[in-house]
């Protein structure tokens, strides 16, 4: 503690150093990412000629391939660009204290307002318009922050509490500051199907000035100066960082950063290989095989063969990352010969998990030298689960590092409680063996004591399965073995999670030498404590590495047109040694041969080359590399590169050859891909090239290995130019598999890959974009040695238009593919009254919480569960579609003045919205209009809305159709849910200060359950309602109506007959306010038991007989800033007492 202790003191005296050295001057040295053709270097104007770019780029300058604006401070790369974006620069300069693209005035012209009285002058207002909450005129805020309660006399106080605010600007003239404030601790996570995403979990508050700054709250560590340190982290604390010269010439800078925080997530790198024409989702699992993980929102790297993603629905992937799901777009088809990598971050939820992470970086015109240090700990004092006992902790105490033996029963002795599932424990003897410890769901108050825990452990590896039932929860069966083969694949048992220590420490630097050649070096070492909970097995914590690399142009010309540079490398890591993430490339493993699992192996690695470079010509290249993994393990690999493209023509080819041997196996690898390509001014034609031959060969029989292949691709392409408004690609791959077949690799399957897309920028109105895949392949049975063949067709398509005015809208949206689709479990969740959706009805008065209890709440009061979904393990194959189409036509935008034909058609107006997404066990590409069996999910929803005289303020009328379907695949079985309904709403004002509405709705609304079929129902409704609106003045109006309701179950006897008659009054009050208030009475007829989920359903929450509803709602504007708002609501039926429910809220917004 002493030294943690003194690092800190040291960090602050630094920090606050830095603060008391911040110098004046106008020099800046910063290191920037090229990620496009124009970049923003500085918010000030640069100085003409300062400029001064270190590195390899340092003479880019020179030939003009890198321009500088300097009035604009953006770097513009104007030539070359692939051989720059992507890459980072190190660049000095010289800035003014003005930005002299920008416009300056001494006044905005805001504040010049027109002289209403003598409308001819203008009157120049400086006075400024104060807030009460303003304490710094430069500041920015926005948000608000709510503060309230809910009471009701058959409901708890809860109390409702919201705070959301942002802050930007200055403080005063030296600090700025840059919030993002919230209290909502709600688990809301974006969602991930689109490149960029708003994080709304993120918290904090900065405050930083020209050279230095802290911040308090949520931030990103991310990979500092060096090789081993590899970091990508989302923590939450405290963050310092500065940066200032050292001494007084301005040559050396220090850069500064220092963080103390909680880790809120664990990393983890996930390899597997896609399934044939399978898009998803994929699901991710932890690093201890955790099924049920939340990954951090923003934090996962997705490679497929190497080449990393994009997400969005346009691009690559989409991902879930409240249940870790993965689904990928047409626009990457997934096949068996995908090689998928995936990096993320997921909560972990054993231990709080604390992170010092420390970086210095000394840098001048030439060298640069660091030192980093980072350090996550669990703390095993206070574990997040009450599981981890002092029984259980002893335990993990004597394992040492054999952390896969921590498995312990996971069974409890709770008590009986009503809102738990729980098991009793008896005995049975089946086909005459006698059992005596098995568990059984029960509701028995003396029996059903105990609390048990499943993990899944592989088919027929287990006694228990998931069982049907309507407890609130998954419910596991015990399965009797059969001649002594398990039969389930489940047990009681938990893997314990022992809690980690790990630091890395980095030290390096780059030196230049002379005028062409640069040294590199760092050192590392680690410390990596498997269980902090054991002093066992501690001889292999600490590890080291270390990496040496000098690169040296041994040609290079004044202008920069001719370089060859000579590179030689050396690294070596000793098998103790364990970074924090993944330091190697993604296929690192494959490229070499090696093992996946680098915990038994150490490293080394040696490496040579001669890079090529000449300007207008292309790049060059050879290298040879040595690999070491053990004393067994030696990897020898050559390899050349070339990409030359000269008069529009473009050659790109690669060649390496890769041998290994080892004391089980010798290997060979020969890898090789062409392109050749010509670029034409409006579009690209090109044919590629790509091969892999691996093959291994057993040391004891001398066979082929299994893990020997070969495969042939070839690929013609035509596309279009990036920088034409219309766009297509056109491609044709062919790819052959072989392997291991009696000790030959033969011919395994042949697939054939035709794409087609085209875009069409938003022209007149109109824009297109689409895609269509087709692939044939053709796999080898291995029974007959026949080949079956598969073929599939996806795409997807966008449409929009939009004519004459926006008369006429379309938009068309269809996408076709395959994916997986899981059975899912539903448990309910309670929460505070008036935060849920759904409210808990005792049926069958047991006082249990059971499945076909929960219904989706009708009055707000009774809203105090949530439901969450449990994916299941059950999920297959399926065909997926869906369409969206809309349709507006709006002829009164361009033939309202027009009289005759026109004129009456200008009068009419259509609004036409189609959604459906299904999934199916066939490949119909139209989705089924009609119900159909094979279809396995769906969720259609169609709205078509006709109007007469909409725009009329006299009198309209609308005919409204309305039909939904919901089919949702459960363990327990199937649910369906259909809702369809045709309604005709009149509009006429009779008089000026009357208007007379009147809706009537015909329809049915239908539920079909396969495990609780006594929640089925065909309820078919007639509803008819009149109202009359008195307005006399602009300001508020009171409402009368009279709504009659027929309702009857088609499946049952179930009938009702409502009748209401309600009272409504709203009312504004300028610049103050708003009041709104209703009053209704309601006769219920209904001739059976109320206490049933379809009485629920038909009678919509009220009870048979006398209803009263009452609702009373204020808002209050007390000023600018302040807000009030009152609400209060009430019920009554006979021989049932009435239920109060309201609240109090204020609210500020700035």
């Amino acid at each position: 503690m002493k030294k943690l202790y003194l690092i800190l003191l040291i960090l602050f005296l630094v920090f606050f150093y830095s603060k008391a050295q911040e110098n004046l001057s106008n020099i800046r040295i910063k290191k920037i990412l090229i990620g496009s053709d124009t970049v923003l270097i500085d918010t000030l104007s640069i100085v003409p000629g300062s400029v001064v770019i270190f590195g390899g780029f340092k003479l880019a300058l020179r030939d003009s391939s890198l321009l500088i604006n300097y009035s604009s401070a953006t770097l513009i790369v104007s030539s070359n660009k692939n051989e720059y974006l992507g890459k980072q620069i190190n660049i000095k300069y010289r800035v003014f204290p003005y930005n002299f693209s920008k416009k300056y005035s001494s006044r905005s012209s805001q504040l010049i307002l027109p002289d209403i009285k003598k409308n001819k002058k203008t009157l120049v207002s400086t006075k400024r318009a104060v807030n009460p909450l303003d304490v710094n005129n430069d500041l920015k805020k926005n948000g608000s922050i709510s503060r309230g309660f809910m009471l009701g006399n058959q409901r708890d106080l809860s109390t409702v509490s919201n705070l959301n605010m942002q802050l930007s600007g200055k403080i005063n003239d030296e600090v700025s500051i840059l919030a993002a404030i919230s209290d909502n601790n709600l688990p809301i996570q974006p969602d991930g199907n689109t490149q960029q995403i708003q994080e709304f979990d993120k918290v904090f508050v900065q405050l930083f000035t020209k050279n230095s700054g802290i911040m308090v709250g949520d931030f990103e560590l991310n990979k500092p100066e060096g090789y081993f340190m590899n970091i990508n982290k989302k923590n939450r604390g405290l963050k310092l960082y500065s940066n200032f010269y050292i001494n007084k010439t301005n040559d050396y800078k220090l850069y500064s950063d220092f963080s103390a925080s909680m880790a809120k997530g664990k990393y983890n790198r996930m390899k597997f290989t896609g399934l044939e024409s399978n898009q998803g989702p994929y699901r991710l699992t932890g690093t201890e095989n955790e099924r049920y993980i939340i990954v951090l929102s923003g934090s996962e790297k997705v490679f497929i063969d190497g080449e990393l993603l994009v997400r969005g629905q346009n691009y690559d992937y989409v991902i879930d990352y409240n249940s870790a799901e993965i689904t990928f777009t047409q626009n990457r088809l997934i096949t068996k010969n995908s090689r998928i990598t995936i990096e993320f971050e997921y909560a972990q939820q054993h231990y709080p998990r604390m992170a010092f992470y420390q970086t210095n970086k000394l840098l001048n015109e030439k060298n640069s030298f660091w030192l980093n240090f980072y350090s996550e700990r669990d703390n095993k004092n206070d574990p997040l689960s009450l599981f981890y006992n002092e029984s259980n902790r002893y335990f993990l105490s004597n394992i040492g590092d054999s952390i896969h033996k921590a498995i312990v029963p996971n069974i409890d002795s709770v008590g009986y409680d009503e809102d738990m599932v729980l098991y009793e424990l008896f005995d049975t003897i089946v086909d005459g063996i006698l059992y005596d410890s098995v568990y059984q769901h029960s509701y028995n108050t003396e029996k059903a004591i105990y609390k048990l825990g499943f993990t899944y452990v592989g088919e027929n590896k287990g006694h228990y399965i998931v069982a049907n039932s309507s407890a609130n929860g998954k419910v596991y069966k015990w399965k009797a073995p059969v001649n002594n083969e398990l039969q389930g694949n489940y047990e009681a048992i938990t893997l314990l999670i022992t809690p980690k220590n790990q630091t890395l420490t980095t030290a390096g630097g780059s030196i230049g030498i002379g005028n062409y050649g640069k040294a590199f070096f760092e050192l590392a070492l680690s410390n990596y404590n498997l269980n902090t909970y054991s002093v066992n097995d501690k001889d292999d914590d600490i590890g080291y590495a270390m990496k040496f690399r000098f690169d040296q142009s041994i040609i290079n010309a004044d202008t920069n047109k001719l370089r060859l540079d000579l590179t030689v490398n050396y690294q070596f890591a000793d098998k103790k040694f364990k970074p924090i993430e993944n330091y190697h490339t993604v296929e690192f493993e494959r490229n070499w041969n090696t093992s996946t699992n680098k915990n038994y192996w150490q490293e080394q690695q040696m490496g040579a080359g001669l890079h090529f470079f000449r300007k207008n010509f292309g790049i060059a290249g050879i290298e040879a590399k040595l690999l070491q993994t053990h004393d067994s393990f030696l990897g020898k690999k050559a390899s050349l590169y070339s990409k030359i493209r000269q008069k529009g023509y473009e050659i790109n080819a690669n060649l390496s050859y890769l041998e290994t041997k080892d004391h089980i196996s010798n290997t060979s690898f020969l890898k090789h891909n062409f392109l050749l390509a010509k670029h034409f001014k409006f579009f690209t034609v090109g044919l590629s090239e790509n091969t892999e031959f691996n093959q291994w060969a057993d040391i004891q029989s001398d066979s082929l290995g299994l893990n020997s292949f070969s495969f042939s691709e070839y690929k013609f392409f035509l596309n279009q130019a990036d920088s034409s408004k219309y766009k297509y690609f056109i491609f044709y791959k062919i790819r052959e598999n072989k392997q291991p077949i009696n000790n030959t690799l033969k011919t395994w399957d042949k697939s054939k890959d035709f794409s087609a897309g085209l875009t069409v920028l938003k022209k007149e109105g109109i824009s297109l974009n689409g895609r269509l895949n087709y692939r044939e392949i053709a796999l080898k049975d291995t029974v007959n040695g026949d080949y079956k063949n598969e073929n599939t067709l996806t795409g997807r398509a966008e449409f929009q238009m939009r004519l004459y005015k926006g008369s006429i809208t379309w938009s068309t949206f269809y996408e076709t593919g395959f994916g997986f689709e899981t059975k899912k479990n539903y448990q309910y969740v309670e929460v505070a009254t008036g935060q849920g959706q759904f409210t808990w009805i005792d049926y069958n008065e047991n006082k249990v919480k059971e499945l076909d209890e929960f219904e989706y709440a009708k009055f707000r009061d009774e809203a105090n569960f949530i439901r969450i979904v449990l994916p299941g393990n059950e999920s297959e194959k399926l065909f997926t579609s869906q369409l969206n189409q809309g349709i507006n036509l709006q002829p009164g935008r361009v033939w309202s003045k027009l009289g005759g034909f026109k004129g009456v058609l200008a009068h009419f107006s259509n609004r036409f919205a189609f959604r459906v997404m299904q999934k199916a066990n066939h490949d119909d590409y139209i989705p089924d209009l009609a119900d159909n069996e094979d279809v396995i999910s769906l969720n259609w929803n169609l709205r078509n809305l006709f109007s007469f005289r909409s725009t009329n303020r006299n009198w309209q009328l609308d005919y409204i159709y309305d039909e939904n379907k919901l089919k949702t695949p459960l363990v327990s079985g199937t649910e369906n849910k259909k809702n369809h309904k045709n309604s005709l709403r009149i509009k006429w004002r009779v008089k000026k200060t009357f208007t007379l509405f009147n809706t009537s709705s015909a329809g049915y609304k239908a539920n079909v359950s396969d495990f609780f079929s006594w929640k089925s129902y065909n309820i078919s409704n007639l509803t008819n309602e009149l109202g009359l609106q008195f307005q006399p003045k602009i300001n508020w109006y009171g409402k009368i109506s009279f709504r009659y309701s027929d309702k009857l179950n088609r499946m049952g006897v179930e009938k009702s007959l409502t009748q209401e008659i309600k009272f409504s009054y709203n009312q504004n009050i300028l610049k103050k306010g708003n009041i709104q208030a209703s009053f209704s009475i309601i006769k219920v007829d209904f001739n059976k038991d109320a206490l049933s989920p379809i009485a629920y359903e038909i009678l919509e929450g009220l009870l048979p007989g006398q209803n009263i509803l009452w609702e009373l709602s204020y808002n209050q504007k007390l000023s600018e800033i302040f807000q009030l708002l009152l609400n209060y609501n009430g019920r009554g039926s006979e021989n049932n007492p009435i239920i109060h429910y309201g609240g109090v809220q204020l609210r500020a917004s700035f």
